[in-house]
């Protein structure tokens, strides 16, 4: 909350004045702001937490006579508050889509700047980001909040990983064979999570379908062929 505080005080009365200006923040206790003896002053503002400054003006003039000024209130406020931010899935493809959401607090209208890492992504309370990635990647992302004072919150970091399509490796118990045969196929595969098998066949090499039922890493096949395929 820092900040400049600005002040003029205009007399009716000719003459020479002097100036003495007194500040509180507690409504009660003023003091004297040293040096300060021109009828426009600024007044640096740098306060910890949400603060009510009250100013006001001692004048005097060639004859010794005093007068107090009226009192001016400058309200300092707290930067803003991330209550929460989150990124919705944690986890997915190398190419993916994420919701990144921000909830927060604060003067005014409040701006959202999205950063992957330093890089920024995006803007809004809620953002939806394209990932895309070559290989396994870690992903931190926070939100920078801002106020209408110009003051800024950085939240906490949230990651999200992707991962690479599963690896697999297929092997036969025969590579060839009579018309009618019989064929055991395995699949060793590796990735994320609880993997899913759906085994399909070709008889041109080019178009595939599912096999029904075959969803196991291994699967047995009966071969029936009219001729050599």
């Amino acid at each position: 909350m820092d900040g400049k505080w600005d002040s003029d005080t205009t007399t009716e009365r000719e003459g020479t004045y002097t100036y003495k200006w007194y500040e509180s923040t507690n409504g009660t206790t003023y003091s004297e702001l040293e040096g300060k003896t021109s009828s426009t002053i600024s007044v640096d503002i740098e306060d910890s937490s949400a603060t009510t400054h009250r100013f006001y003006a001692i004048l005097t003039d060639e004859y010794e006579q005093h007068s107090q000024s009226n009192t001016v209130i400058y309200q300092s406020y707290n930067k803003p508050v991330v209550s929460s931010v989150s990124v919705n899935p944690t986890e997915g493809a190398l190419t993916s889509t994420i919701t990144l959401t921000a909830t927060a607090g604060g003067q005014g209208t409040l701006t959202y700047q999205w950063y992957d890492g330093t890089s920024l992504i995006g803007t809004g309370a809620t953002y939806q980001h394209n990932v895309t990635d070559s290989t396994a990647t870690v992903h931190s992302y926070h939100v920078d909040v801002t106020d209408v004072y110009s003051q800024t919150t950085t939240s906490s970091s949230v990651t999200y990983s992707t991962y690479p399509a599963p690896v697999v490796t297929l092997s036969s118990s025969e590579t060839d064979g009579a018309l009618h045969s019989s064929v055991t196929l395995s699949a060793i595969a590796s990735g994320q999570g609880t993997l899913t098998y759906q085994w399909q066949q070709s008889t041109d090499g080019t178009t595939y379908t599912d096999i029904s039922g075959a969803t196991l890493a291994t699967y047995s096949a009966t071969v029936s062929d009219s001729s050599a395929t």
